[in-house]
């Protein structure tokens, strides 16, 4: 080899020291680096997907504290619907639309909304039934100019335990 070596010119001698360390730097660094970055990315991705769990997680969280909140404040059996109209629709923001609530019976509310968001008049209904047992006896829906405003009348209904 040395005998070789001897034999080559100058210049000759330049470009194969200069091929021969660009070589073993490349393959120093697709053998030993990579796996370094290939691993980093890895990892950066797995973070990524804890994050996207720990959103999915920490809404939850709020979601169950939410409805224990709601869990805790039921009504007992002698609370009137009056009561729980008024509460209810303080809690889920529709209080200024309503405009009347008039109990028929122990039993049983008329409740009046003017310029309420039908999706919240759902919603504010369904916790009804759900949280209270709270069932609707007869409904009327005007829909007002502005998309998703509604005017209803509603006559509400105490469920059977």
């Amino acid at each position: 080899m040395r005998d070789w070596w001897s034999t080559l010119a100058p210049r000759e001698r330049l470009v194969i020291l200069t091929g021969s360390i660009l070589l073993a730097a490349f393959l120093i660094l697709w053998l030993g680096l990579k796996p370094l970055f290939q691993g980093a990315g890895e990892a950066r991705q797995r973070v990524a997907e804890k994050s996207v769990l720990l959103a999915d997680l920490r809404s939850t969280a709020t979601q169950i504290g939410d409805r224990a909140r709601l869990t805790a404040s039921l009504p007992s059996a002698n609370e009137s619907l009056v009561v729980i109209v008024d509460r209810s629709t303080r809690e889920t923001g529709l209080a200024t639309a309503l405009k009347r609530n008039q109990p028929v019976s122990d039993d049983e509310i008329r409740v009046r909304f003017e310029n309420a968001s039908f999706n919240q008049v759902m919603a504010w209904l369904g916790l009804l039934h759900s949280n209270y047992r709270i069932e609707i006896d007869n409904a009327a829906f005007e829909t007002m100019t502005e998309p998703g405003r509604v005017q209803a009348s509603l006559v509400l209904k105490r469920g059977k335990s």
